[in-house]
């Protein structure tokens, strides 16, 4: 596993939205070379809606934050509601 995978992994607990999204998308898409918007909501709707009870606007706040790690440059968008990853080594 890469090292700042590896990283990633051991500061869990220091993550915020935006690391929790990342995280979650690392665990069930790093091997595949794209993802939509509706398999994303699918596997983390559930975790985030635990990490953070009082959001009522998972959905919405998925898409923010897909648009937040897109400007990171960690993913990059496809088309409408499919992104990919930015850099192939994740």
């Amino acid at each position: 596993m890469k090292s700042s995978v590896l990283n990633h992994y051991l500061t869990r607990d220091k993550l915020t939205w935006n690391d929790h999204l990342y995280d979650i998308l690392l665990f069930y898409f790093r091997n595949k070379p794209s993802f939509t918007l509706a398999e994303v909501n699918q596997v983390a709707s559930g975790a985030l809606s635990y990490y953070y009870p009082n959001n009522n606007t998972i959905t919405y706040s998925i898409q923010r934050t897909l648009q937040n790690l897109r400007d990171d440059g960690k993913i990059y968008f496809i088309d409408r509601g499919v992104y990919g990853w930015s850099d192939k080594d994740t």
